[in-house]
C-alpha cells in the first residue's frame, strides 16, 4: 500500500513541478490586475506545494507519505463538501414558501396548486370570488405556465387547471397579454394540459403574438411527445396546410416544417389529415426533395426512426 502512496506523490510532486517551471519560464500576460494577482497567488501556492510534499515524501516515515498524500486529496475533498453543500442550500430554498401574488386569497390558491394538492385548490376555489375575472386569469396563467414544464406531480397539477376552468377561467381571457395560453403546453410537450385547454376552447389555429409563427409549427417542434401534442391540434380543427415565412424569408408547409425538422413520425398524421404533399416552396424545395435529401443520411434521432422516414418515403414515392 506504502509503494502505492509513494508513487501517487511522486506523479503529484512532478505535474506540480512541471507547471512551476512552465509558470516561470514562460509567464502568462495578459488579464486585468486582480486576475494577475491571483495568478501570482496560485504560482506561489504551487511552489510551496511542491516543496512541501517533496519534503514530505523524502521523509523515512510512513506517516509523512500518508500525510502527503492526504494534502494531495484535501482539494478534492473540499470541492466535494463544497458541492454538497451547495446541493443542501439549494434543497433547502425549496422549502421556502415563494411569493406569486400580493391578494393572500390567490396566494392561497398558488400555493396549493404548486403543491399539487388538488384537494385544497378545489376548497379554495370554492371560496374564491367567481365574479373576479381577472383574477382567475391571473390564476390560470401562473398554473399553465407552471403545469406546462413541471416534473412534480404533473397529473395533479392540470388536474387544478381543470378546477381552474370549470370555476370560469377563460382560456382566451382578452387579459392575457401577448401569446395565447395554449403556446405553454404546445411549446413544452405536454399532451394532456394542451388536449384540456383545447376542449376549453383555445384555438388550435393561434398564432404567435411578435412573429405570426402557426402554433402547429410550435409543436412540431417542441421538446417531447411531439405527435401527441400535434395530434391534439389536428384533431381540434389545426390547418394542416397551414404556411409560415420565418425572419429570412423561408417559406415553408406545416408538413414540409416537419420534415426540415426531422419529425418524420408526425408526417402521416399531417397527410391523413389532408395536408399536400405535392406543396412546393417559393425556392423550389418540396416535400420529395427533402425526402430525397435525407434518404442517405436519416437513420433516427430520438424522436423519429427510420420507419418513420420510409413510411412517408413511400407515400412520396406513390405520387
Amino acid at each position: 500500500m506504502i509503494k502505492i502512496v509513494t508513487i501517487i506523490n511522486w506523479v503529484v510532486i512532478g505535474l506540480l513541478g512541471l507547471l512551476v517551471l512552465a509558470e516561470t519560464l514562460f509567464p502568462a500576460k495578459g488579464g486585468d490586475a486582480a486576475g494577475r494577482g491571483m495568478g501570482q497567488a496560485i504560482y506561489y501556492l504551487a511552489i510551496i506545494a511542491v516543496i512541501v510534499l517533496l519534503i514530505l515524501n523524502l521523509l523515512p516515515y510512513r506517516w509523512a507519505k500518508y500525510t502527503a498524500l492526504g494534502l494531495i486529496l484535501l482539494p478534492l475533498f473540499l470541492i466535494k463538501v463544497d458541492s454538497a453543500w451547495q446541493g443542501l442550500k439549494s434543497a433547502m430554498s425549496g422549502f421556502r414558501q415563494e411569493k406569486w401574488f400580493e391578494d393572500s386569497r390567490k396566494q392561497a390558491i398558488a400555493v396549493a396548486f404548486s403543491n399539487g394538492d388538488v384537494e385544497k385548490m378545489n376548497k379554495l376555489l370554492g371560496q374564491f370570488d367567481k365574479t373576479d375575472k381577472k383574477g382567475l386569469t391571473d390564476l390560470l396563467v401562473f398554473a399553465i405556465v407552471d403545469a406546462s414544464h413541471t416534473f412534480y406531480k404533473p397529473q395533479e397539477k392540470v388536474e387544478c387547471v381543470r378546477l381552474l376552468l370549470g370555476a370560469g377561467a377563460d382560456v382566451n381571457s382578452a387579459e392575457v397579454q401577448e401569446d395565447a395560453l395554449v403556446f405553454q403546453p404546445a411549446m413544452a410537450g405536454n399532451a394532456p394540459l394542451l388536449k384540456l385547454l383545447l376542449e376549453h376552447g383555445a384555438d388550435a389555429n393561434a398564432r404567435n403574438y411578435y412573429y405570426k409563427r402557426p402554433l402547429l409549427f410550435e409543436a412540431i417542434s417542441g421538446n417531447k411527445d411531439v405527435k401527441e401534442t400535434v395530434g391534439a391540434l389536428l384533431e381540434h380543427g389545426a390547418d394542416p396546410n397551414v404556411t409560415y415565412t420565418d425572419s429570412d424569408s423561408i417559406t415553408s408547409s406545416a408538413l414540409m416544417y416537419a420534415a426540415e425538422y426531422g419529425r418524420w413520425n408526425v408526417c402521416p398524421l399531417l397527410i391523413a389529415k389532408g395536408a399536400d404533399i405535392r406543396y412546393k416552396a417559393p425556392d423550389g424545395r418540396s416535400l420529395r426533395s427533402l425526402v430525397e435529401e435525407a434518404d442517405g443520411t436519416f437513420s433516427g434521432d430520438g424522436y423519429s426512426t427510420r420507419s418513420d422516414f420510409e413510411q412517408v418515403k413511400k407515400v412520396v414515392q406513390q405520387q
